[in-house]
């Protein structure tokens, strides 16, 4: 997930999986605006939900099956850019959070509002205390 300024100020979401399958979510907005959001990217049998501050706001077909994580090429970065091209980060993130099941819109609503989810355990999460660039 990344926001582009420079292109309309959306947020951009790309998933894909170990069998070569691949799926982009826009959001449209003003996410630039010196303000927090909150952003989750769920999928599922049905397909793939980008939430911006606890609400849809872009949706996509299913992927199919597939691992989003097996064989990652690079993993979950946080602040860099997945290509590994030296894009410094710019902003601030608070947390992140990751869970091996596909949480509902009620859950990711209440994650969003409340900063805790019921009946859903994360296998990760960052609070982010502190980020430091490394040169």
């Amino acid at each position: 997930m990344q926001v582009e300024p420079n292109s309309g100020n959306v947020i951009r979401a790309q998933i894909s999986t170990d069998k070569g399958s691949t799926r982009t979510l826009t959001a449209l907005g003003d996410f630039v605006d010196n303000e927090w959001h909150h952003v989750a990217l769920v999928r599922d049998v049905d397909g793939v939900v980008l939430y911006v501050d606890g609400q849809v706001a872009a949706t996509g077909a299913s992927i199919g099956t597939g691992s989003v994580s097996a064989g990652a090429r690079t993993g979950i970065r946080v602040g860099a850019r997945v290509d590994g091209i030296n894009a410094q980060f710019v902003g601030a993130i608070d947390e992140v959070w990751l869970f091996d099941t596909a949480l509902t819109a009620e859950q990711v609503a209440d994650l969003a509002a409340t900063n805790s989810v019921q009946g859903a355990t994360p296998v990760t999460h960052l609070p982010m205390k502190q980020i430091t660039r490394q040169p």
